[in-house]
């Protein structure tokens, strides 16, 4: 079967990149990040107890969050119980992602900070439906006055909200009424 398939002009799925314990591990970073983000400040014991993580492996986690810039750790308050307190992890506000968010009358643009604050934003009121093209340029354009107030906030990421209805592939929209000329 082996040498049936040598010769065969079937195309071969190159294996995936990484091993099962590195998508293990990013799969885990993800999952204290979301929790972090939806659930705001937690101490290192409620990320244990919420995760089903053990707690060496929180450290870890924790630890390499912090060194990527995603999210700082400080001291607890002090409760008056016994025993030593809890680190507590919180997001990074000074860490960002731009949103833009095309509609029907306007176009805007903000920085979203991992707490989920809204940190700046610029908006431009139009007319009619603004086209793929008009977005780009006023994401672009507000992009760089965004920059000049987030003074030394660090862009991890940008977004763009498509209103409209997606392909089974999530990758292709199919109809976006929101945007003019829009097939």
């Amino acid at each position: 079967m082996a040498e049936e398939r040598a010769g065969s002009d079937t195309p071969r799925v190159a294996p995936a990149r990484g091993s099962r314990n590195d998508h293990t591990r990013r799969h885990n970073l993800s999952a204290l990040l979301t929790a972090v983000h939806y659930g705001g400040p937690l101490t290192r014991a409620q990320l244990t107890r919420d995760t089903g993580l053990n707690r060496s492996t929180i450290g870890g986690l924790v630890a390499e969050l912090a060194e990527l810039g995603l999210v700082i750790e400080d001291a607890a308050e002090e409760t008056g119980a016994v025993g030593r307190p809890s680190l507590i992890v919180r997001p990074r506000t000074d860490v960002v992602a731009l949103a833009l968010h095309p509609d029907v009358d306007a176009l805007e643009l903000g920085a979203v900070a991992i707490d989920g604050s809204v940190v700046a934003r610029r908006r431009k009121s139009v007319v009619s439906s603004p086209s793929p093209e008009e977005a780009v340029v006023f994401a672009q354009s507000a992009a760089r006055e965004l920059a000049r107030d987030l003074g030394d906030a660090r862009v991890a990421g940008v977004a763009a909200a498509v209103p409209g209805l997606v392909a089974v592939d999530g990758d292709t929209v199919v109809d976006a009424p929101t945007w003019a000329g829009a097939e």
